[in-house]
């Protein structure tokens, strides 16, 4: 019942909670502590399953742990230490998925799939802010004005980001691209639960392009197109053919809907590719990326060394988002071990039976990781654990389940 709880939680209303002195306390890192500490031996034989994954982890624990220490010593804000600690403990939580039956974890992300887009349309539809509901959508005593949505910042709505109830709108991105390539694997769902599994993966498709993170929508366009190539791959050839004029159904209903209803189609285009292609920064991490650099070639030996193993200190004014800020705050060494450590989840869940489209949304997030700092935010990196986690009990328990795709 945990378990699930967690898993349900995390999908579906990752933000519900208070915030206390400044940093958020939300249901889903309560429940993260009770799911990790249930059965610890549990919890590192899911790393260890994981090969390259968990050499790559006790790596960036071992590092990441100096990192904390060394900034609780010389003044890191408490918020900043609290990121450390989430990207130290979030791929422990993958043990929750791993203790769920096959159609219980299905059924969890098919709800909370089709719950968080139907919010996510009510807020494109109704606004962001008047829709929204404290401590249960976004954390008590936060404030969305502060949330890095467009909202109330400028009068062009194509700059908006739908939220849902990810705070966020490149975690709503991260959480759409991972439910997408899991429900494009072969899952123990039939009758009523097949259906709802159309509905939930149909929405996953509309919440990427209303969610307004370039980060998640640019590497989704490329890589969806795999995913469903590699789902229709493993249907026998009747019910391919029959799939592929569902598909093309759905499709044409959905252009017409979409052409019919014009903003959704029109704030797309206007945000992922009019200002992808006018914007030669990338909003101006490019910038950030080149003074931050320019800082690190005047530093001293000392310094230059506590950077290069360990991360920045808390006077060190190096920021960015993506790869480079995870090196300012982690040292190259915890950086290659977490990048590295996601292409090793990628590689795994290839391998797997079921899992070859959960590696392409994996994938999908990694990129993601490369230009945002979203890796700093719970659940995403969470998210990605427990989607690994599942590629494995679905390919695992096939075999004594009845699987209908």
């Amino acid at each position: 019942m945990l378990d699930a709880l967690y898993v349900f939680v995390t999908m579906a209303i990752p933000k519900a909670g208070v915030q206390l002195g400044g940093i958020p306390l939300t249901l889903n890192i309560l429940l993260s502590a009770l799911v990790v500490l249930k059965n610890p031996n549990e919890t590192i034989g899911f790393i260890q399953k994981i090969r390259g994954f968990n050499v790559a982890y006790w790596t960036l624990l071992a590092f990441g742990m100096v990192t904390f220490v060394l900034g609780l010593t010389d003044g890191t804000k408490p918020f900043d230490l609290a990121q450390t600690l989430i990207v130290l403990a979030s791929p422990l939580v993958g043990v929750a998925a791993l203790r769920l039956k096959p159609e219980t974890l299905t059924r969890i992300v098919i709800v909370a799939t089709i719950i968080v887009n139907v919010y996510g349309l009510i807020q494109f539809v109704g606004g962001v802010e008047k829709t929204s509901v404290e401590g249960l959508t976004y954390t008590y005593g936060q404030s969305l004005l502060d949330k890095p949505i467009g909202m109330s910042t400028t009068t062009d709505t194509a700059d908006t980001k739908i939220i849902s109830t990810f705070q966020n709108g490149n975690s709503y991105g991260i959480f759409n691209v991972l439910a997408f390539s899991f429900l494009m694997s072969r899952l123990p769902v039939s009758g009523g639960w097949g259906a709802l599994r159309m509905v939930a993966t149909i929405s996953s498709v509309v919440g990427v392009m209303i969610c307004g993170s370039r980060s998640s929508v640019i590497p989704f366009a490329i890589m969806c197109v795999f995913m469903v190539i590699s789902f229709l791959n493993q249907l026998p050839p009747r019910k391919r053919q029959n799939i592929l004029v569902l598909i093309a159904v759905i499709c044409i209903v959905g252009v017409v809907a979409l052409v019919a209803q014009g903003t959704i189609l029109e704030q797309f285009w206007e945000r992922n590719v009019v200002h992808t292609t006018q914007d030669t920064t990338a909003a101006g991490r490019t910038d950030q990326w080149a003074n931050s650099f320019r800082i690190i070639g005047q530093l001293s030996a000392l310094p230059l060394l506590r950077l290069f193993f360990f991360g920045k200190s808390a006077g060190m004014n190096l920021i960015g988002e993506g790869l480079p800020e995870f090196f300012f705050n982690f040292g190259i060494i915890g950086t290659v071990a977490f990048y590295g450590g996601l292409l090793c989840l990628v590689r795994y869940c290839w391998k797997l039976a079921h899992g070859r489209t959960i590696a392409m949304g994996i994938l999908c997030v990694t990129a993601a990781f490369c230009m945002d700092r979203t890796y700093h935010f719970p659940p995403n990196l969470m998210m990605i654990s427990l989607f690994a986690a599942a590629a494995i009990v679905i390919s695992t328990e096939s075999n004594r389940t009845i699987i209908r795709a």
